[in-house]
């Protein structure tokens, strides 16, 4: 940019009575212009558009496009002003690609004395000239361009300032109030001297007239003891000014809400090591003790999204292989359960007549094989024939074998040729050639079960045999030779139990106990005595049980622990969890019954009456409710709920699961659910199923993604699922499930009163923070008081939703324990304390109090603008144009 020069100015000087020439007067008033640019440029600055010249495209008589500029005023680099003073036509330049600017320059030698030219952007000379309106072509159609915008000259006001301050100690505050909610406290400052007539911009500080003492801390550095002085702060504020006016403004300190110390909950939790005691003794797993005197603790559960299946299980080695790999192959705790377990029955097998054998080569028979007892004597027994075979080894037989033990040879007998005459013990058989002097033979035909083996003692011309003993042969029947197959492993005689076959014998195991499920109503549960391949022995027969019926094993999810026993009347702390009518059996840590279950008739106090008593039932023994996990269908899906078939089959805290996906229920409203986080794809027509979380495991990398070791394998089985924990619960949600920690210390605790339910393996922790017990345990002694203010907020994870709110603390049962009151009423809400984020407010007791407490005052600054400047128009006459009006 040229540099602008100053040149010299030329006053006019006058004598009483010179006759003044035109030069004289035109000297003059360029003398003023100069003056008057020079203050332009040296004072304000001014440079660009001051007023008006907006630029616009109007259509003139021929129809052709032209530019019109409004009237206003510029000011150039050297100061000038450039007037325009009426609107003015501008002829557009021809259609170009490049946009155009307008720019409005001095001219001397023109009437107005401006110019006005278009130019490209980068011609435009500054120290000059002056950019205006902008324009492009649209295919050759003249457009202002929107993108333009001038340089603006901004005039220099002095803004009008006025400072106050009221007096410490004597500064009116009064209470700031949100309905009836004491907020903070708010002032309000008399501004009226300072004589304002619109309102001015206020600035205002709260200044502490007697603050808190500093905290003096030492430190010593080489042999040098180090003072050490920090502010200490005991009030807090947010200030915001309120209803400003010419004559005032309200200053407004906000104190409620404000932390003055952040809250640090702890979350221990540790499993039982060993069965508890009647007397509260709980043996810990934790190597450190997790718990101290006054904790108040909970039988915990864990919460999980995705699971993985358990497709094989090795109960030697403690391998499991997974469907899908979790999150990371760390060593970490998993969460472990099952979905409903059910299974198909093929076939009811006879109760009287049954034997099982388990050989060291099942393949080697097949269903329908006939067996018999092979060695020495082998015509000692009667043969029996194979009803099925499984995998493990393990073969039905239709009846026992008499003297069939452990290491016998176990022979099957195949069709070798049909009788065709019977003379006493000489036997004419069809073709003899299969047939061998010392060879066991078993009629297959005609009622084969009651006829005893016999050997081949000699061979005769015309395919006659001579046997040992007569077996009952008639004319045509079948003769078999028997071979040996394998021995005996083990042989027990289930004469009159009662067997059925399923589809599959996985989700199944000895002691479960089992019922025929029709829709989602339950029979009568059983237990199952023992699983062997397919086959199920049961305590009982169930009724009407019929091939292609469903059966399904029972989960406990309400425990208690008995506390006497009479008979059938067992002492429980609340029997009143025990339906009447409901099914309830003897369980331990692997949730197997220890005896047929027993039907509730009732109960009276804390007594509960069963209809047969329990055998072998004892104190402290834990008992279950044996429920079945039911399915239901998704019939719609809305935004915040699901329709499903039968809403009375699932309950608010069910575990539900489709897709590989858990979610827990959060409410049921009728057949709508709500749950408390989504499951991925679902969609109509999907079935949900209740499933049971029973515990953890912890889990350690196999080899591959898809195999892990497990550190109990016996919890597990096959089709159950492991899962990532994303948070915890407790069992029982009602503050029955309470137990306050009397004693701890040596890898125990002692609790009182008992945990209900609680088993070996089971999960301890701090209990949950619902609307009815507000205490948790910090991780460090905080700075609290009673009465102090408490914010709290966290992840509900029970409701699926974020909940905040305020309380005040009720008391301090030891320094590092708060027990909270709500300051109004809350809906449920459930928190976790790892979920939780507290802290404490400054403010405590009255917020006026602690104002006036620390004499607070009030330093105020306003700046007022400067009065708008007057810009009339300058053309003539002035009503006819747009810029007589004043503009800001």
């Amino acid at each position: 940019m040229t540099p602008r020069t100053m040149r010299e100015l030329e006053r006019v000087r006058y004598w009483q009575g010179q006759l003044l020439a035109s030069g004289d007067l035109r000297t003059q008033i360029d003398s003023d212009a100069g003056l008057r640019a020079l203050h332009n440029r040296s004072i304000h600055g001014a440079y660009g558009v001051a007023i008006g010249l907006d630029f616009s495209l109007v259509v003139e008589d021929q129809q052709k496009p032209a530019g019109q500029l409004g009237c206003g005023v510029a000011y150039d680099c050297n100061g000038r002003a450039l007037y325009v003073e009426a609107n003015r036509r501008v002829a557009l330049p021809p259609p170009t690609r490049d946009p155009l600017v307008l720019v409005l320059s001095h001219d001397p030698g023109s009437d107005e004395p401006i110019a006005l030219t278009w130019k490209l952007p980068r011609e435009v000379n500054p120290n000059k000239e002056i950019a205006v309106a902008g324009l492009i072509f649209d295919a050759g159609t003249p457009k202002p361009d929107r993108n333009f915008k001038p340089v603006v000259a901004r005039p220099m006001a002095r803004p009008r300032l006025a400072t106050g301050t009221t007096i410490a100690g004597e500064t009116p505050w009064k209470s700031w109030k949100m309905g009836d909610e004491e907020i903070g406290v708010e002032v309000t400052i008399d501004t009226s001297a300072a004589g304002y007539t619109r309102i001015p911009h206020y600035f205002a500080e709260a200044v502490e007239g007697n603050p808190s003492p500093d905290i003096v801390e030492e430190a010593k550095s080489q042999n040098t003891t180090i003072e050490r002085r920090i502010p200490k702060r005991d009030l807090v504020w947010f200030a915001s000014i309120a209803e400003p006016s010419p004559e005032s403004f309200k200053l407004q300190l906000m104190l409620r809400g404000i932390a003055r110390q952040a809250l640090d909950p702890v979350d221990p939790k540790t499993s039982v090591a060993d069965v508890p005691k009647l007397d509260g003794t709980i043996a810990l797993h934790e190597e450190k003790d997790p718990f101290k005197i006054g904790d108040v603790v909970a039988r915990l559960l864990p919460i999980g999204k995705q699971f993985s299946t358990i497709t094989a299980l090795s109960y030697k080695t403690g391998i499991a292989t997974l469907d899908a790999p979790l999150q990371d192959a760390d060593a970490k705790l998993v969460a472990f359960g099952s979905l409903p377990r059910t299974a198909y029955v093929t076939k009811i097998l006879d109760p009287v007549s049954l034997a099982t054998v388990t050989v060291n080569q099942p393949d080697s028979f097949n269903e329908d094989d006939v067996v018999i007892k092979f060695g020495v004597h082998p015509e000692s027994a009667r043969p029996a024939k194979v009803v099925s075979v499984d995998d493990s080894g393990t073969l039905e037989l239709s009846k026992p074998i008499a003297g069939l033990i452990s290491g016998d040879p176990l022979a099957i007998a195949r069709a070798a040729s049909n009788v065709v005459n019977i003379a006493g013990l000489d036997i004419t058989v069809a073709d003899s050639t299969p047939f061998s002097v010392g060879d066991v033979v078993v009629r297959l035909s005609d009622d084969f079960e009651n006829a005893t083996p016999a050997r081949v003692t000699g061979m005769k011309p015309n395919n006659v045999l001579t046997l040992s003993a007569a077996i009952g042969l008639k004319q045509a029947s079948i003769l078999g030779i028997a071979t040996v197959a394998a021995n005996v492993v083990d042989v027990v005689n289930d004469a009159g139990a009662v067997k059925i076959q399923v589809n599959d014998a996985g989700p199944f195991r000895d002691f479960d106990l089992v019922a025929r499920i029709t829709g989602n109503a339950a029979s009568r549960p059983v237990r199952v005595e023992q699983v062997k391949g397919k086959t199920l022995t049961l305590s009982q027969a169930i009724t009407d049980l019929k091939q292609n019926d469903v059966i399904a094993a029972a989960s406990f999810p309400v425990r208690a622990t008995v506390h006497e026993v009479t008979d059938r009347q067992l002492t429980l702390s609340d029997p009143t969890i025990f339906p009447k009518d409901a099914y309830v059996a003897h369980i331990d840590h692997l949730l197997q019954a220890s005896a047929a279950p027993a039907a509730v008739n009732g109960s009276i106090g804390k007594t509960l009456v069963l209809e047969a008593e329990i055998p072998h039932l004892a104190k402290g023994n834990v008992i279950g409710l044996c429920a079945f996990p039911p399915t239901v269908r998704v019939q719609a899906i809305s935004a915040d709920s699901i329709t499903v078939s039968d809403g009375n089959l699932i309950h608010v805290h069910d575990v539900v699961t489709a897709h590989g996906s858990l979610a827990l229920v959060a409410e049921v409203q009728g057949n709508a659910v709500r749950l408390a986080s989504e499951i991925a794809n679902l969609v109509e027509g999907d079935n949900l199923a209740v499933a049971t979380i029973r515990g953890t495991v912890t889990i350690k990398p196999g080899t591959g993604d898809l195999r892990v070791k497990v550190d109990q394998p016996l919890s597990l089985r096959k089709d159950d699922f492991l899962a990532d924990i994303t948070g915890w619960r407790q069992a029982q949600t009602d503050s029955s499930a309470l137990a306050g920690v009397t004693a701890a210390g040596d890898h125990q605790i002692t609790v009182s009163p008992l945990l209900d339910g609680l088993l070996t393996n089971d999960t301890v922790g701090l209990a949950t923070v619902t609307e009815k017990f507000l205490q948790f345990r910090l991780d460090a002694v905080a700075d609290v008081k009673p009465y102090d203010t408490v914010a709290l907020a966290g992840f509900d994870q029970l409701h699926g939703t974020n909940r905040a709110m305020s309380a005040r603390v009720h008391s301090l049962p030891s320094p590092d324990v708060v027990s909270l009151l709500l300051e109004a009423i809350e809906p449920a809400f459930s928190l976790r304390p790892a979920d939780i984020s507290a802290s404490v407010a400054f403010v405590r007791g009255s917020a006026l109090a602690q104002i006036q407490k620390h004499d607070l005052f009030v330093n105020w600054l306003s700046c007022g603008d400067g009065d708008p400047l007057p810009k009339p128009c300058i053309a003539k006459p002035a009503p006819a144009c747009p810029c007589t009006q004043s503009k800001e």
